[in-house]
C-alpha cells in the first residue's frame, strides 16, 4: 500500500510546526509531494536504493557526532533527543527515493546493513509511511506539552490506517471508531503517565531504599536484632580539595538530611517548608538566607575557589534526588539546568533530567543556611528520659558550657563504647532498645551513636538535630573518593556559639570494621562502577575531556573510512547477496521443476507468463502429452507449490521425493526426443 497523497507533506509541516524548523520543512514537504506533478522515467535497482539508504544513515550518525561534540551536559540524553529530532531531515534522501525512482514498495532489509547479506524478507514497506513515524517521532522531542501534538499524532494514525478499514461497513462507521479510539487513547495516555511516575517513584524506592534520603522521615535498625545488611556498590565518587596544610580533611560528612523528632526506631522533621533556591545553571546557587547567586560576586567567588570545592558525581534516577553536601555549602553550581529547593533543615533537593548528575559545593562564612533550633530541637521522648537523665548525671552534664558539654560526650563514647554489625536484642531490664545501648550493650552501629549523642546533648541544654548522610574516607585515584552504599552514616548535629555543628562519635573504626565485611564480587562491581562513573563523568563535564578538535577530527576519519566502505563498489558482502540473489531470490526458486518448464518449452510447449499451472496442465494434455505424464506432472506441481508457497520449510523426505520425481520425470520424456507426440511410445514405468 502506498502513501495516500498529502500524508508525507503533511507530516513534515507538523514536524515543523512543532519545532520551529518550518523553513526547512515546508520546501522538503513540496519537493516530496510534487511527485504528482512529474516523476522522471528512471527506476533505481536494489543496489541504488541501498545507496541512498546508506547515505541518510552516514548522515545519521554525522548529526549524533556532532551534537555529542557540540551540546552540553548531560550529552548522551540531549544527543538521543537531538537525533530523533532531526530523522525528517537525515531521512529525507530514502523519501526522495521512495517518490521518484522506485515504483513499488521496498523491502525491509534496506533499513537494515545487516540484513542485506541474507535471503530477502518478503516484508515490503513503502518507505513513505517509515517517513510519516519519523516527523511525528521528531515532533515528540520539541516536548510541547499541549494536546496539539496528540491531536497530530492521532490524525496521522487514522490517516494510515483509513484505507484498511472494512469495505462491508458504511466510512462512517469507521470515522466513528477511529475517533472513539483516539478519545479512549487520549484518556489512556493521561492514566499511563500518572501511573508510570507513580510506578517509577515506588520502585525506586523499593530498588535503593537504603540510598535515597526522605527529607522528612528515616527508619534506623535500633531495636532490630541480627547482623546489619551492607552493600558494596558505589553511589558516588566525590573530589576532596586539600586543605591549607596541604593534606585532605577526612573524614569528610557529606549531609543529605536532618530529623528533630525521636520516635523509635524512626526519626521525623517536623516541620518542612521547602523554598526555591535564587539562581540557575549558568550562575549557580546561593544556599544562603536571602541570599542571590547573581549578587555579591556569587559567581566570581565560585571561579576564584573551584580549585578548594568538594565536586560530587551522583546519578539521579528519575531527575529527582537530595544532593549530598559538607556542612557550611553557601553555594552551588556545576548542574545541569534544574530547579533547587531547600529546607530548614538542610536538605537541598533537585529536580531535573534524569542521568548523572556534577556539582560542586563552596563552603564559606555567613548567614546559616539552615534554620535556627526550635522548642522541638530540644526535646526528649518520655521513654528515654530516665535512662539518659542518669547517663546525663553521671557525666554532670547539665549546667556545662556547650564546648565542654560535647567534649565529655564524645569521651564517654570514646572512651566507653564499641562498634558492631551485629544487633543485639535489648535487655528486659531496659524498655528501650537505646537504653540497652547506653548501660548495657555498649555497642553499635551509627544509628545508636548518633541518636544517643542528639539526645544526650538535648539533656545538657543544647539544641541537636539527627542528621544523615555520607561520610568520605575510601580513597580512589588522585584526589577522588569513592562512596559506596555501606558508608550511608548518621551523625549528630549540635546548636553551639549560634552556629550547627557536626559531631560524630561513632568509634573511627566501624569504616575498617565494615570493610573488611566486604563482599567477594566488589571488584567485579567496582569495575562496571568505574565505566558507569567515567560515561557519567564525560556527561557532566564542563571542559572537553578530550580535545574538541581532536574528537572532530576522529569523528571525520571515522565518518570517511565508513562512506568509503559503503561506496566503494560491490564488495564480497554486496557479491555474496547478489548471488544469492541470482540464485533464490524468492522461496522454492531453486525447484526442480523449472528443469520441466525447460524441456517441454524446447519442444514448443512453453507457460504463458502469465499462465497458471493449472490452465497449463490441461494445454499439455491436448498438446499430445501421456495421461501417464500428465498425472505424474500434477504430483510434482503440488509438491512445487508445497516448496513454493508454504511457510513452514519443506520436510527433507519431501524435497527428496520431488528430487526423484522430476528426474524419472525428464528420463521418461527424454526417451522421446522428437516430440511430445512421441512420448506415448514409452511410460513412466519402464
Amino acid at each position: 500500500m502506498n502513501t495516500p497523497f498529502g500524508m508525507v507533506g503533511a507530516a513534515l509541516l507538523f514536524w515543523g510546526w512543532q519545532t520551529g524548523w518550518l523553513p526547512l520543512a515546508v520546501p522538503l514537504a513540496i519537493a516530496i509531494e510534487a511527485r504528482v506533478l512529474w516523476r522522471p522515467a528512471l527506476t533505481l535497482d536494489l543496489q541504488g536504493v541501498n545507496r541512498f539508504a546508506d547515505l541518510s544513515s552516514l548522515a545519521l550518525i554525522a548529526v549524533g557526532a556532532w551534537l555529542l561534540v557540540t551540546l552540553e551536559a548531560p550529552r548522551a540524553g540531549r544527543t538521543v533527543i537531538g537525533m530523533a529530532q532531526w530523522l525528517p531531515l537525515t531521512l529525507a534522501p530514502l523519501a526522495v527515493v521512495q517518490a521518484y525512482l522506485v515504483r513499488a514498495p521496498l523491502d525491509v532489509s534496506v533499513l537494515f546493513v545487516t540484513l542485506r547479506a541474507r535471503r530477502p524478507t518478503g516484508m515490503r514497506v513503502d518507505m513513505g509511511f517509515v517517513y510519516v513515524i519519523a516527523c511525528v517521532l521528531g515532533a515528540s522531542t520539541a516536548n510541547v506539552r499541549n494536546e496539539m501534538f496528540y491531536a497530530g499524532a492521532a490524525v496521522f494514525a487514522s490517516w494510515s490506517l483509513w484505507n484498511l478499514r472494512s469495505r462491508r461497513y458504511h466510512r462512517t462507521v469507521a470515522f466513528a471508531m477511529l475517533m472513539g479510539a483516539s478519545v479512549l487513547g487520549y484518556g489512556g495516555h493521561l492514566a499511563l503517565n500518572q501511573f508510570q511516575g507513580a510506578l517509577s517513584e515506588w520502585v525506586g524506592e523499593l530498588l535503593d531504599r537504603s540510598v535515597d534520603a526522605n527529607p522528612f522521615r528515616t527508619h534506623s535498625q535500633i531495636g532490630q536484632i541480627g547482623a546489619l545488611k551492607l552493600s558494596d556498590r558505589i553511589v558516588m565518587r566525590v573530589h576532596v580539595p586539600a586543605g591549607p596544610s596541604g593534606e585532605q580533611p577526612l573524614p569528610l560528612l557529606l549531609h543529605r538530611a536532618s530529623y528533630n523528632v525521636f520516635f523509635s526506631p524512626s526519626w521525623i522533621a517536623r516541620p518542612v517548608n521547602f523554598d526555591a533556591l535564587p539562581g540557575d545553571a549558568e550562575q549557580g546557587w546561593s544556599l544562603r538566607a536571602g541570599g542571590s547567586a547573581a549578587g555579591a560576586g556569587a559567581g566570581a567567588m565560585a571561579e576564584r575557589a573551584r580549585e578548594r570545592a568538594v565536586e560530587v558525581i551522583d546519578y539521579a534516577r528519575n531527575g529527582k534526588t537530595i544532593l549530598a553536601l559538607p556542612i557550611g555549602t553557601v553555594f552551588l553550581d556545576g548542574l545541569p539546568p534544574a530547579e533547587l529547593r531547600r529546607s530548614g533543615f538542610g536538605s537541598t533537593n533537585v529536580d531535573t533530567a534524569p542521568g548523572f548528575l556534577r556539582y560542586r559545593a563552596y563552603r564559606g562564612e555567613g548567614a546559616s543556611v539552615e534554620s535556627p533550633p526550635a522548642d522541638a530541637d530540644y526535646a526528649v521522648p518520655a521513654r528515654e528520659r530516665e535512662t539518659l537523665g542518669a547517663v546525663a548525671a553521671e557525666l554532670g552534664l547539665r549546667g556545662l558550657a556547650p564546648g565542654e558539654a560535647r567534649r565529655r560526650i564524645e569521651r564517654f563514647f570514646a572512651e566507653k563504647f564499641r562498634y558492631t554489625t551485629w544487633l543485639q536484642a535489648s535487655s528486659p531490664q531496659v524498655p528501650t532498645a537505646l537504653g540497652t545501648f547506653l548501660t548495657r550493650t555498649r555497642a553499635g552501629h551509627c544509628e545508636y551513636f548518633a541518636s544517643a549523642t542528639v539526645l544526650l546533648l538535648r539533656e545538657a541544654g543544647i539544641a541537636a538535630r539527627y542528621a544523615t548522610g555520607f561520610s568520605v574516607q575510601e580513597r580512589g585515584s588522585g584526589e577522588e573518593f569513592v562512596v559506596r552504599e555501606r558508608h550511608a552514616h548518621a551523625w549528630a548535629r549540635a546548636w553551639i556559639y549560634g552556629a550547627w555543628v557536626d559531631i560524630d562519635t561513632t568509634p573511627p573504626q566501624w569504616f575498617a570494621v565494615e570493610g573488611g565485611e566486604a563482599g567477594l564480587t566488589q571488584w567485579f562491581t567496582d569495575a562496571w562502577s568505574w565505566l558507569r562513573f567515567a560515561w557519567g563523568r564525560y556527561q557532566t563535564s564542563d571542559d572537553d575531556t578530550v580535545s574538541r578538535p581532536l574528537l572532530i577530527g576522529l569523528l571525520v576519519v571515522l565518518f570517511a573510512w565508513l562512506a568509503w566502505r559503503i561506496f566503494r563498489g560491490p564488495g564480497k558482502r554486496v557479491q555474496a547477496f547478489a548471488g544469492a540473489q541470482g540464485a533464490a531470490p524468492v522461496a522454492g526458486a531453486d525447484s526442480e521443476f523449472y528443469r520441466i518448464e525447460k524441456l517441454l518449452a524446447a519442444r514448443n510447449l512453453a507457460r504463458d507468463a502469465a499462465e497458471p499451472l493449472t490452465a497449463w496442465l490441461p494445454r499439455l494434455a491436448k498438446g499430445g502429452l501421456e495421461p501417464d505424464g500428465i498425472d505424474e506432472l500434477r504430483a510434482i506441481v503440488r509438491l512445487h507449490y508445497r516448496l513454493r508457497f508454504d511457510p513452514e520449510p519443506m520436510a527433507p523426505e519431501l524435497r527428496a521425493e520431488l528430487r526423484s520425481r522430476v528426474e524419472r520425470w525428464l528420463q521418461w520424456a527424454q526417451a522421446s526426443p522428437q516430440g511430445a507426440g512421441t512420448m506415448r511410445k514409452t511410460t513412466l514405468n519402464e
